[in-house]
């Protein structure tokens, strides 16, 4: 959904610039406007993130450069980055546009354009915005299907990893089980497997006078047997492949015996 509504994926987080050529926004009404969506200001926790984000920013105007706001603040007494929770940002001194000597201000903004003076500044709280950038709380990946006929599904409280067993009498290439983890980008990092049902030995009743009708050999298929005139049925008349993969009873025989009318 994220894509779909022109963000980005990044550590499992949605991330999308709103701008808006016709209004002007202070930091806190900034703030206001990411909470219509559940989301908050922004921050920037890496220079892989920061990179994506230019790379984003450029394609959601290109050929014009604006500056956006953030949710992170800046200490100019220390000269310390924090992010929008207060914690110590980590950035390197390369995502700055501005030196440290004109970095005076609190209010923390990323100019995004074609250039090579695009990175981070700092302008003063009464400053306004045409453009911020929101981001989400870490979401989860989409729900998976599974086939409830075959399988049970069992995720961790966080919904990062979720076990598909398969249930008895079936499996998945030999395995009872599987797991799937979600991944940063919101993708699993696999597919749900079929679970297909245990086979039994294909069964014979070669060499009896009767005749064998099979639904097949797989888990829950079963075998009738029938004798010719005048032969009766030692044993079981029918045979069901079992979960572990054997036929329930032994094998019947027909034997020669007079029956009676």
């Amino acid at each position: 959904m994220c894509r779909e509504e022109g963000g980005f994926i990044y550590n499992r987080k949605c991330f999308w610039v709103i701008i808006d050529v016709a209004s002007l926004f202070t930091s806190a009404q900034a703030k206001e406007k990411c909470k219509e969506f559940d989301a908050l200001p922004a921050n920037i926790y890496d220079l892989q993130h920061f990179n994506q984000l230019l790379s984003y920013g450029r394609e959601k105007r290109p050929g014009g450069s604006y500056i956006a706001h953030l949710g992170m603040k800046y200490d100019p007494t220390n000269n310390v980055l924090k992010n929008y929770d207060g914690s110590n940002a980590v950035l390197p001194d390369s995502v700055w546009s501005q030196t440290p000597a004109k970095r005076r201000f609190t209010e923390v903004m990323i100019l995004i354009a074609t250039d090579d003076e695009e990175g981070l500044g700092v302008l003063d709280i009464s400053s306004r915005f045409r453009s911020f950038i929101c981001e989400t709380e870490q979401l989860s990946c989409f729900s998976l299907r599974i086939n409830m006929e075959t399988q049970i599904i069992t995720c961790s409280e966080d919904s990062l990893t979720c076990t598909i067993s398969c249930k008895r009498g079936f499996l998945d290439d030999g395995s009872t089980s599987f797991t799937l983890t979600c991944q940063d980008d919101l993708e699993w990092d696999g597919e749900v497997a079929t679970c297909l049902p245990v086979e039994c030995d294909e069964l014979s009743f070669d060499g009896q006078p009767g005749l064998m009708h099979c639904t097949g050999n797989k888990y829950q298929n079963e075998c009738n047997f029938v004798c010719a005139s005048r032969k009766q049925l030692e044993g079981p008349r029918k045979r069901i492949c079992k979960e572990d993969g054997t036929w329930s009873e032994m094998k019947p025989t027909c034997e020669g015996k007079n029956v009676k009318c």
